[in-house]
């Protein structure tokens, strides 16, 4: 939950409001804003302060110090400072991102934030987004926003700016350390998850280190496989399979359309009624031909990465297969 305080600063007393959940900007950020610009923050903070029980309301009147939500002189290392500070002071909101200044505003540049926010996913495909990381990347946010605010004191409207998206904008490939069930401390192994945004689901990559270096495998419906050369670090690996998926992204993209298909039949199969007529067995009124020619008209006009190896069509098919078997023996 991404927590954090909207506070009216005022003659150096702290009026606030503890923000439980949804505090970065296109939540609750979007909503204080709005009320800034509409003179409505008093209001706000009193709504947003009976949402709180009266324990931590109390607590927070005592002790609320700024040093909260932002960085001061007398900040200290071993301090918790909320991830959102909403701050309104001087006729000014200045929002705060971890305890740093991440945007200021005043009444006529509170429309032009807003406009930014409505269009955040436009403004990050083209500000944020990496086409060498294939991912969003915000350890430059302040510098960007810093452009922002530059423009709009220069009274240029945030519709002027041309928000064209990076070339690989729909692709994202996460590079974080989520550990896979067989990682170990000798050996670490690390789950990294492709996704596009026009496909549901996501295809999940395992980077490990193993004897001979380390290497990425790519987790099908039924068994993980290595791919690519071994590479001497992790980074290596990880520059490696960006540019496989930058030169096959077609192909990655029927991999995941297939792979897809292949759950929503294999949980049909899984979790449906078997019947039987005629020594024919039916699963949720089908035969495992049925199921089998739907693989292959969906196939028909693709072609996937590992198409002739371990995910090819019959490789697909035999595992379904398999699956059916175990089903209906049970019946």
């Amino acid at each position: 939950m991404t927590r954090g305080y909207f506070v009216l600063e005022m003659k150096g007393l702290l009026h606030a409001a503890a923000l439980m959940s949804d505090a970065y900007l296109e939540s609750y950020g979007k909503e204080i804003i709005e009320a800034f610009l509409n003179n409505n923050e008093e209001r706000l903070l009193d709504t947003l302060r009976a949402k709180m029980n009266e324990k931590d309301r109390t607590e927070m009147d005592r002790y609320i110090c700024p040093e909260w939500y932002r960085i001061t002189k007398k900040s200290e290392a071993k301090d918790y400072i909320a991830e959102y500070g909403y701050v309104i002071s001087a006729e000014k909101l200045k929002i705060y991102n971890n305890g740093k200044l991440l945007i200021t505003m005043d009444k006529i540049t509170a429309k032009e934030w807003l406009y930014l926010i409505d269009h955040s996913d436009k403004v990050d495909a083209c500000y944020f987004y990496s086409d060498e990381k294939l991912h969003s990347d915000y350890s430059n946010d302040r510098k960007i926003y810093r452009v922002f605010e530059n423009a709009f004191a220069n009274g240029v409207k945030a519709s002027q700016f041309d928000l064209i998206p990076k070339k690989y904008s729909d692709i994202s490939l996460s590079d974080d350390h989520c550990v896979d069930c067989w990682h170990r401390i000798d050996s670490p192994s690390y789950e990294k998850f492709l996704s596009f945004k026009k496909i549901p689901g996501r295809i999940k990559f395992i980077v490990s280190k193993e004897y001979t270096g380390w290497r990425a495998h790519i987790q099908l419906p039924y068994i993980r496989i290595p791919i690519l050369t071994p590479g001497r670090s992790e980074r290596t690996v990880m520059n490696m399979l960006r540019e496989h998926i930058k030169r096959f992204t077609d192909e990655y993209m029927d991999f995941l359309r297939l792979s897809n298909l292949y759950n929503e039949i294999y949980k049909e199969i899984r979790t449906g009624v078997v019947t039987k007529k005629e020594d024919i067995f039916f699963i949720n009124g089908k035969t495992i031909t049925e199921y089998m020619d739907r693989i292959s008209d969906y196939a028909a006009d693709k072609s996937w990465f590992l198409q002739g190896k371990d995910f090819s069509l019959s490789a697909i098919k035999e595992n379904l297969y398999h699956s059916w078997n175990r089903i209906v023996q049970k019946n």
